[in-house]
């Protein structure tokens, strides 16, 4: 189980540095547009089933349908799995993460 856990990791950790080395940064929101999961998952092309945005990164309604990801305002984890996601988060009626999804091994940032 350890080494599917790591090998999810290092595959998301490549997609990362992908993300980060080739071209220039991935779009953002225009000014004034309201910032939510789904957009940022059709922006920055995740293409996960639910998608959860919390511009801090700390504060997350429960993920249902999987592959799911938790956006901040600079990037986001995607989870394949619930057992994925329960491994990684403490979830119980709410996802409290205290210091926020960028701390997270998985986690993709897209803007600096």
């Amino acid at each position: 189980m350890r080494w599917a856990v790591a090998r999810d990791v290092r595959t998301i950790m490549a997609k990362r540095d992908s993300a980060m080395t080739d071209g220039p940064m991935l779009p953002v929101p225009a000014p004034g547009q309201r910032v939510t999961g789904r957009l940022l998952n059709r922006l920055w092309k995740v293409n996960a089933r639910h998608a959860l945005y919390h511009k801090d990164g700390t504060f997350f309604e429960v993920l249902v349908r999987f592959p799911g990801a938790l956006f901040d305002w600079s990037g986001y984890v995607l989870f394949e799995t619930v057992s994925q996601y329960e491994r990684a988060i403490r979830v119980t009626e709410k996802s409290n993460i205290p210091e926020g999804i960028a701390s997270l091994p998985m986690y993709v940032r897209v803007r600096q």
